[in-house]
């Protein structure tokens, strides 16, 4: 995103200042979710280390933590 910022800047200097402002915005935005995204992905990797059926589940190949997780909590028992 840095990069993509660095080439707004240096590409854009004719742009208005609110445009500039509101991009600057979005990308405070998207690093605020990348963030929670981090988060949530951290929470789901250390709660799927936990539950015995979701680490049967991530053995099995191309199966990971959030694939895993959701499998065990959607799917019915057998």
């Amino acid at each position: 995103m840095s990069r993509l910022r660095t080439e707004l800047e240096s590409q854009c200097t004719g742009l208005p200042a609110v445009v500039l402002e509101m991009c600057e915005l979005l990308f405070h935005h998207i690093a605020a979710l990348a963030q929670q995204i981090d988060d949530l992905d951290r929470q789901i990797r250390y709660r799927a280390r936990k539950e015995a059926a979701v680490r049967r589940l991530m053995g099995i190949p191309g199966i990971g933590p959030i694939c895993a997780t959701a499998l065990e909590a959607l799917a019915p028992p057998p």
